[in-house]
């Protein structure tokens, strides 16, 4: 993927997290923080997945390269 096509992408997740918040602040109040505090716990939500999965990829290359020097 070239340069542009991150962008692209970061901006469609940008867009998706903005219109989620703003479809689950609809029913709340209407002000800025309820929308940065909602914005926060799904970001924190997402995170979590994210973060065990590079975990567990990280642990992955460290066994595979400690393996091969092993060979």
């Amino acid at each position: 993927m070239t340069g542009r096509d991150w962008w692209v992408a970061l901006a469609v997740i940008a867009i998706g997290l903005h219109c989620l918040c703003m479809s689950g602040i609809i029913s709340a109040a209407y002000n800025v923080p309820s929308y940065f505090h909602l914005l926060f716990n799904i970001s924190l939500w997402m995170g979590k997945p994210l973060l065990a999965g590079v975990v567990i990829y990280v642990l992955f290359l460290f066994i595979s390269k400690r393996r091969s020097r092993r060979a």
